[in-house]
C-alpha cells in the first residue's frame, strides 16, 4: 500500500487521482488506435457495437465492485468513528467514577486519566494520522490501572464505587484496544490488486473503440476514466479511517477535556 499519498492535501490527491487515470487512457488509446485501424482496415468502423456491449458489461461488474468497496469503506469509517466516540464516552464515565474516591486516590486517579486524555489529543492523534501507535498510550493506561487495582476500599458503598470503576476500566481498555486496532488496519492488498488489474483491462478495453476523430475518443474515454478515477480515489482516501486528511479527528476527547475534566 502506498502509504504516502495520506500525507498529501486532499485536494492534491484527488486531482492526482484523475490525472493518473486519464492520463493512461489517453496513452492507451493513442498507442492503441492507428495500428488498430490499420489493422482492421475497411471493417474498423463496424466493431464497435461488439466492443461496446463487451466495454458495458465489464464496467457494470467493476463499478459493482467499486461500488461495494465504497460502501464498506464508508461503513467501516463509521464503525469507527463509533469506536473512538465510544471510548471517549467510557473514558468519561470512568473519570465521574474516580471523582467520587476519597483523597489522595481521587487527585491522583483523575490526573492520569485526564494527561492520558490531554497526551491522546496532543500527542497521540497526529502519530495516529501518521500510521504510528506511541506506546506511550499504553504506558500510561498500564499506571492508571496499577494505581486503580492498589486501591482499597474501606466502606459499603467504596466497594460498590470500586468494583463499577474497575468495570468501566475494563471497557474503556477494550473499546481502546479495537480503536488503536483501526490505526494500521485497511483494505488488504489483495483487493486493491483487483482494483488496479480491473482499471488497467477496462481502460484496454475502451481503447479498443474505432473513430474517425482521435480527439472524440480521447474525450469520450476520458470522461469515462476520469469518474473512475475519482471514485477509486475516495475509496482511497477513506481506507484508513485514522490516517490522512479524510479522518476522524480527536474532537470527541477534546469536548470530554474541555468539558468535564476542565470542571474538576
Amino acid at each position: 500500500m502506498f502509504f504516502w499519498i495520506y500525507d498529501i492535501p486532499l485536494w492534491l490527491l484527488g486531482t492526482l487521482f484523475t490525472i493518473v487515470f486519464v492520463g493512461v487512457t489517453s496513452l492507451s488509446v493513442i498507442v492503441i488506435q492507428r495500428p488498430l485501424r490499420r489493422w482492421m482496415g475497411p471493417f474498423a468502423d463496424n466493431y464497435n457495437e461488439i466492443i461496446g456491449n463487451l466495454v458495458s458489461g465489464y464496467m457494470s461488474l467493476y463499478g459493482i465492485l467499486l461500488a461495494l468497496i465504497a460502501v464498506g469503506a464508508y461503513q467501516n469509517l463509521n464503525d469507527v468513528d463509533s469506536t473512538v466516540s465510544s471510548e471517549a464516552s467510557n473514558l468519561g464515565a470512568l473519570y465521574r467514577d474516580v471523582s467520587s474516591y476519597p483523597e489522595p486516590a481521587r487527585t491522583q486517579l483523575t490526573g492520569e486519566l485526564r494527561e492520558y486524555c490531554r497526551f491522546v489529543i496532543e500527542r497521540g492523534w497526529p502519530q495516529y494520522q501518521k500510521g504510528n501507535i506511541p506506546q506511550e498510550g499504553t504506558t500510561r493506561v498500564t499506571e492508571f490501572q496499577k494505581e486503580l487495582f492498589s486501591f482499597e476500599p474501606k466502606t459499603k458503598s467504596e466497594e460498590i464505587l470500586h468494583a463499577e470503576a474497575i468495570h468501566q476500566f475494563n471497557v474503556f481498555a477494550e473499546v481502546r484496544r479495537r480503536r488503536i486496532h483501526n490505526v494500521t488496519s485497511g483494505l488488504p492488498p489483495i483487493l486493491w490488486q483487483v482494483v488496479g488489474i480491473g482499471a488497467l483491462l477496462g481502460i484496454l478495453m475502451t481503447s479498443f473503440f474505432s473513430f474517425e476523430k482521435l480527439s472524440f475518443h480521447l474525450v469520450v474515454a476520458g470522461i469515462l476514466w476520469c469518474f473512475t478515477g475519482l471514485v477509486v480515489f475516495l475509496i482511497a482516501a477513506m481506507d484508513y479511517p485514522l490516517r490522512g486528511t479524510v479522518s476522524i479527528s480527536s474532537e470527541s476527547f477534546q469536548y470530554l477535556l474541555r468539558v468535564l475534566m476542565a470542571q474538576n
